[in-house]
C-alpha cells in the first residue's frame, strides 16, 4: 500500500510538471540609446560671496582691512573650488556618457 502511495505521487508530480505553461520568449527587435542629461546639482549655479561692505571697509584699520581681503579671498577660492570640483564631474560624466555610446555603436569595443 505504501509502495502504491508513493508511486502515485511521484506520478501526480510528474504530471504536474509537465502541465507548466513556458511564457514565449521575448524577442528584441530594436535598441534604443537615450542619453541621461547632466544631473541638475551639478549645473546649478556657483554661488559667489559678496565683497566686504564698502562702509565698513573704509572704516576699518589697516590690519582690519587685511583680514577682510584675506577671508574675501579665502571664501572666493574655496566657491572657486567647488565650481572646478562641478566642472570636473560634468567632464567625467560627460566621458562615461560617450564611452557607453562608443560601446553601444560596437560593442567589441569594451573597457
Amino acid at each position: 500500500m505504501k509502495r502504491s502511495i508513493i508511486v502515485l505521487a511521484i506520478m501526480m508530480l510528474g504530471v504536474s510538471g509537465c502541465s507548466t505553461i513556458l511564457p514565449k520568449p521575448v524577442i528584441v527587435t530594436k535598441q534604443e540609446l537615450v542619453p541621461l542629461s547632466i544631473p541638475e546639482y551639478m549645473t546649478r549655479p556657483c554661488d559667489v560671496p559678496a565683497p566686504p561692505n564698502k562702509d565698513k571697509y573704509l572704516a576699518a584699520s589697516f590690519s582690519d582691512r587685511e583680514t577682510m581681503l584675506t577671508d574675501y579671498t579665502v571664501d572666493i577660492l574655496s566657491k572657486l573650488s567647488e565650481c572646478n570640483a562641478k566642472l570636473e564631474g560634468i567632464r567625467q560624466y560627460t566621458d562615461k556618457q560617450e564611452q557607453i555610446l562608443k560601446q553601444h555603436k560596437d560593442p567589441s569595443n569594451k573597457k
